[in-house]
């Protein structure tokens, strides 16, 4: 005695998943429960559903133990109740973007692809770097660059403790 959902769970698990092995009768009710909840019309249309369902579960960090206490889904988890695979079929779990706050200005992001030289040391003469919007503020003749502005008399007074750096 078998089921779908307890086949395709096998199939197509994660492996941070533990297989089911044993189809009790109290399992296969479930199974039976969810395959009839299941959006889609004809057989197979749910075994597709199904099948998306538990692939997309290996995108989900919290399902696979990235989370407080290392808990991993199962097989129970997923067919306890009529809301668990509804809810992720709609995306529960999902990792969502989170916009970074950053109000540091442009230059300060810069990567090797987007810097350029801007100008040249006043103090050393060496090329300085940076992107189109440090170019705005670099003064080119006055301006120094960091390892030139680190050792100014003035940037060693403005810190806090008020002396100056080694």
């Amino acid at each position: 005695m078998t089921h779908p959902i307890f086949e395709i769970w096998n199939e197509e698990a994660p492996p941070e998943f533990p297989k089911a092995t044993r189809l009790t009768a109290s399992r296969l009710d479930k199974c039976k429960t969810r395959w009839g909840e299941t959006p889609e019309a004809g057989y197979d249309q749910k075994m597709i559903y199904w099948i998306d369902l538990i692939r997309s579960c290996k995108t989900r960090p919290h399902l696979i133990g990235d989370n407080d206490r290392g808990w991993v889904m199962d097989f129970d988890y997923l067919t306890r109740n009529d809301t668990i695979h509804v809810q992720l079929s709609e995306g529960r779990f999902k990792v969502k973007p989170r916009p970074i706050k950053d109000d540091r200005p442009p230059y300060y992001n810069a990567t090797p692809e987007t810097r350029t030289v801007i100008g040249t040391c006043a103090d050393c003469g060496e090329a300085v770097e940076g992107t189109p919007e440090s170019a705005q503020v670099f003064e080119q003749g006055t301006s120094t660059c960091s390892a030139c502005h680190i050792k100014s008399p003035e940037y060693r007074k403005s810190l806090p403790w008020g002396r100056s750096t080694p």
